[in-house]
């Protein structure tokens, strides 16, 4: 999944490489792919921790039960999609690190 989303991002820039034509600088658009992918990872991996502690905190309440634990599942890549996506970062990698 991370080879789709980072060729995903690149085909991203190629698009912008294509629409922009001569103005296209291949070293301001690898420190932004940088930028967008690293950022997106991150932020992927800061919601599944976020999510993670939340459910670590329902289990020791005693709170946890399946259809919750489930539903905190399928939220989760939904909320890093849109965090990601609000923030202007790599929506796709988010959520494949969120995973």
């Amino acid at each position: 999944l991370m080879n789709d989303a980072t060729g995903l991002v690149a085909f991203k820039f190629s698009l912008a490489a294509v629409a922009a034509g001569g103005g296209f600088v291949a070293r301001e658009a690898a420190g932004e792919f940088l930028l967008l992918a690293l950022g997106g990872a991150a932020l992927g991996l800061v919601v599944a921790w976020l999510v993670g502690r939340a459910r670590d905190l329902l289990r020791a309440t005693g709170d946890a039960e399946p259809t919750v634990e489930i539903t905190c599942s399928l939220f989760t890549p939904y909320a890093a999609y849109l965090a990601a996506d609000a923030l202007g970062l790599s929506a796709i990698m988010a959520v494949v690190c969120a995973g």
